[in-house]
């Protein structure tokens, strides 16, 4: 009951506004949303697939062989500088060596650090390993002598 007394207040409003009523019929046709095409039906997804596949093969032969052999190229330079101009097992001896000319340079250095006075006597004057309690000598050769080198 209520709807059809809903219905002829519609019906009678539409029959009293007529422009009214089809200036909205215009706007709703016109901002209807479309249908939609199907992908499986539409000939636009084979030729989208035909572009896609074509580009596919032109980067892999076309552009990729060209970028194969750029690597090769590079591959076989890397290849080559490993092998004669920075060879791994000479630049390991070169380490070694540096490594075993600083052991000795620091031996050197370490001679050089020994004092001198150790070999001297308390005094300071002469060596003690030639004094008569050593069997050593004088200076002039003889046998027996003070802690100098002198006999008294």
């Amino acid at each position: 009951m209520r709807f059809t007394a809903l219905l002829k207040v519609v019906g009678s409003w539409i029959t009293r506004h007529r422009l009214r009523t089809a200036i909205l019929v215009v706007v709703l046709v016109f901002t209807a949303p479309w249908p939609a095409k199907a992908q499986i039906l539409s000939p636009c997804c084979a030729l989208l697939v035909a572009g896609l596949s074509s580009i596919h093969s032109a980067l892999t032969q076309v552009i990729g062989g060209g970028l194969n052999q750029i690597l090769r190229v590079d591959q076989a330079m890397q290849e080559f500088q490993q092998d004669v101009v920075w060879p791994q097992n000479l630049i390991n001896q070169a380490r070694g060596l540096v490594g075993s000319l600083q052991a000795n340079f620091s031996a050197i250095q370490n001679l050089m650090k020994i004092p001198v006075q150790s070999a001297t006597g308390p005094s300071g004057r002469g060596c003690v390993a030639t004094g008569p309690e050593y069997g050593g000598h004088d200076r002039r050769g003889r046998a027996g002598g003070n802690e100098t080198g002198h006999r008294d």
